[in-house]
């Protein structure tokens, strides 16, 4: 009510080990925000707002971007993604942010994959007016790998996976943090898999984009087939730990 008094303000400033302050309250309440609290929220979707906070993208005969209320996780909907059958045969979305002081960054998505694929990626860009520094983390569902890319642009294992494609609806999480002052990755979590990086150079690419952050979230699908992956929510967060 606009004559409360706003109690928040004399709680501690971090949400993430207290057991006593809003953050608490708002994860019992339903907040998407359920798989790794750590890190300030900068921009979160749950995929209620329909394509709008997006640019969609995507190539081949039948790829399409658009809202579902198929197995939804948060609320009614979901986004479904349905990679092309033939060319680059891909589907998927993208948003861009203005740079803004963070340390560390993070980008958490929830998904299904509704059929075999080539992979699933999430990219966490930045540019910087003269480069383009990547983070980027695939899940491969035909070879059930998890990798991230490395600073020669090549794909490196993480771990195997099983079951990364399912029919029952089973959604997943992915979490990629990387550090952009030290042009570095800081971490990667994958349900309850979390892998340290810290130290590992990520990619970098003369890129004359003004100055931003950028994310994708993409699948590539197989020639003859339209590959399905749904998406819960996304997530952005900065200064992570």
């Amino acid at each position: 009510m606009p004559d409360s008094v706003d109690f928040s303000k004399y709680l501690p400033y971090s949400s993430r080990f207290s057991t006593h302050d809003m953050g608490e309250l708002a994860v019992r309440l339903g907040s998407p925000v359920t798989f790794d609290r750590r890190g300030e929220v900068i921009w979160m979707d749950v995929c209620d707002r329909g394509l709008s906070p997006y640019s969609p993208t995507g190539s081949g005969v039948g790829n399409s971007v658009r809202l579902s209320t198929r197995y939804p996780m948060h609320g009614c909907y979901v986004l479904e993604l349905t990679a092309g059958s033939d060319a680059a045969v891909t589907s998927g979305v993208t948003k861009a942010m203005s740079n803004v002081a963070m340390l560390r960054c993070g980008l958490e998505v929830g998904f299904w994959l509704a059929s075999l694929n080539e992979f699933l990626w999430i990219s966490l860009r930045r540019y910087d007016g003269v480069l383009m520094h990547e983070a980027q983390v695939r899940l491969y569902a035909t070879d059930e790998k998890l990798c991230y890319k490395d600073a020669a642009g090549n794909p490196v294992t993480l771990a195997s996976v099983g079951g990364v494609d399912n029919p029952s609806a089973v959604y997943h999480h992915i979490k990629l943090v990387a550090d952009f002052e030290l042009n570095q990755y800081v971490r990667v979590q994958y349900n309850d898999q979390e892998f340290d990086l810290v130290g590992v150079p990520i990619y970098t690419l003369a890129a004359g984009d003004i100055s931003q952050y950028r994310i994708y979230i993409m699948l590539l699908g197989r020639v003859a087939y339209n590959d399905r992956a749904y998406l819960s929510h996304v997530i952005v967060t900065g200064n992570e730990q």
